[in-house]
């Protein structure tokens, strides 16, 4: 009889041990790995795509791709186009509307008309205990300055906080205990004073920190979000001419086929919002966290309240789909993955690399000059998850100014 109850208990917890061993591989850099695992590649795996039209559609029909732990996965009906791209929303906001007493209060808000004022970008980075390829981020930050670009970096320092820790210090922000072992010292200055609560996928209390933070500076025209494993694509006077021809909100948006009516729909973390948006969700802060935020994610977070804004007042208040950042969701069932589509980067795929699971993109462990140069020539301007590399491998990159590939897309 006890052997035929363990029987049975080892039946029910095996699935569950295999799903969290696969997940704690894929966290990535922002959440301390708990269990050092090695994960070979099964190349017979991987997706195999036909080439997509000249805005990286993913074809209609089954796309194949395979969950954490290896097990095939279909998507199924897929919609073409996947994304509205750009301001052509047509009608794929018309699910969306306000329906509690407080979404229609935040709807109603009247936008507030822009200051002219010269572009000042505030980059707001989510880290661990180190910035990844500083010297990359060294020299790209002294190209915008020789070129008399203003710029602002603020980096919070990732810290394990328990919910009970969390709980009594919510209006207490912890000090940031990390700036004496954070890597490399010359980014320290760049550290905020406090550290928010963070988990695997749900850094929203750090976004709100560190938003405020960049509010604080008056020049400060739009925001956007980076991590550790993050390395910078497009120099910035190009990202300041892009942002002087349109201002508006970037959100990389997921609209699955099977989230459609969903008013959670979600886009990617990393994004680029305006002054006024972010300012409107610092001041009423406590109507969004009531209203919008959902726990466990900032991916469900920013984007239904910018679309119920941007419905209602079009013009007013425009919100763009677009994806600023590049991640390689290929073998993934969301419409992230067109991301490849869009990069015309062969080298870049056969670099060495962690494959994408279902929560996590690739990593790539190398990026070599071929590598990069493709992805200098995309349309993306940042570019992640990349593990550290060498010094010196950083700047044999280096000898192309950045300049050259960033011609307007």
């Amino acid at each position: 009889m006890d052997k035929q109850r363990t029987v049975l208990m080892l039946s029910f917890l095996l699935p569950s041990c295999l799903f969290c061993i696969a997940h704690a591989r894929a966290r990535g850099s922002y959440e301390v790995d708990m269990l050092d695992l090695s994960l070979e590649e099964d190349k017979g795996k991987e997706n195999k795509r036909s080439s997509g039209s000249l805005r990286g559609y993913p074809r209609t029909g089954n796309a194949n791709v395979y969950d954490d732990d290896g097990s095939a996965v279909v998507c199924k009906s897929w919609r073409e186009p996947a994304r509205p791209w750009g301001d052509k929303w047509g009608d794929h906001l018309n699910p969306y509307q306000p329906k509690t007493d407080q979404e229609k209060f935040w709807t109603e808000l009247k936008p507030e008309p822009e200051q002219v004022r010269p572009t000042k970008i505030a980059l707001l980075m989510f880290v661990k205990d180190r910035v990844n390829n500083a010297a990359l981020w060294s020299s790209w930050m002294q190209d915008a300055t020789s070129n008399g670009l203003d710029f602002k970096l603020l980096i919070h320092a990732w810290k394990n906080h328990t919910h009970k820790d969390h709980k009594h210090n919510q209006h207490n922000k912890h000090k940031n205990k990390t700036r004496s072992s954070f890597e490399p010292p010359t980014f320290r200055k760049y550290l905020v004073p406090e550290q928010a609560r963070t988990t695997w996928n749900d850094i929203v209390e750090a976004e709100i920190l560190l938003l405020r933070y960049a509010l604080r500076d008056l020049d400060v025209t739009h925001i956007a979000t980076v991590s550790d494993d993050t390395v910078p694509v497009k120099p910035l006077s190009y990202i300041y001419k892009e942002l002087l021809r349109e201002p508006a909100t970037r959100m990389c948006v997921d609209l699955k086929s099977d989230e459609s009516g969903d008013q959670r729909t979600h886009a990617e973390t990393w994004w680029l919002m305006k002054r006024s948006d972010a300012q409107r969700f610092s001041d009423h802060w406590k109507l969004v966290q009531q209203s919008f935020v959902e726990r466990s994610t900032e991916e469900k977070t920013w984007l239904f309240p910018l679309i119920l804004r941007h419905k209602r007042w079009k013009e007013e208040s425009r919100l763009l789909d677009e994806c600023v950042m590049y991640t390689d969701w290929a073998d993934d069932c969301n419409h992230w993955r067109d991301h490849e589509d869009l990069c015309d980067c062969p080298h870049l795929r056969q670099e060495p690399h962690q494959p994408a699971l279902l929560s996590s993109p690739r990593l790539h462990y190398q990026l070599g000059s071929q590598a990069w140069s493709e992805l200098r020539a995309s349309p993306f301007w940042w570019a992640r998850k990349f593990d550290d590399m060498p010094v010196e491998k950083q700047l044999s990159l280096l000898e192309t100014p950045w300049a050259a590939n960033a011609q307007m897309k």
